[in-house]
């Protein structure tokens, strides 16, 4: 639960960031 906020978070950083926007994509898959 607490990885689901974080990538939300993340996700928000990572729209710039394209390598952690796929590792952001994984943890959601998760």
């Amino acid at each position: 639960m607490k990885i689901k906020k974080s990538w939300k978070l993340q996700a928000s950083s990572s729209k710039l960031q394209a390598p952690s926007l796929t590792m952001t994509e994984g943890y959601n898959r998760m």
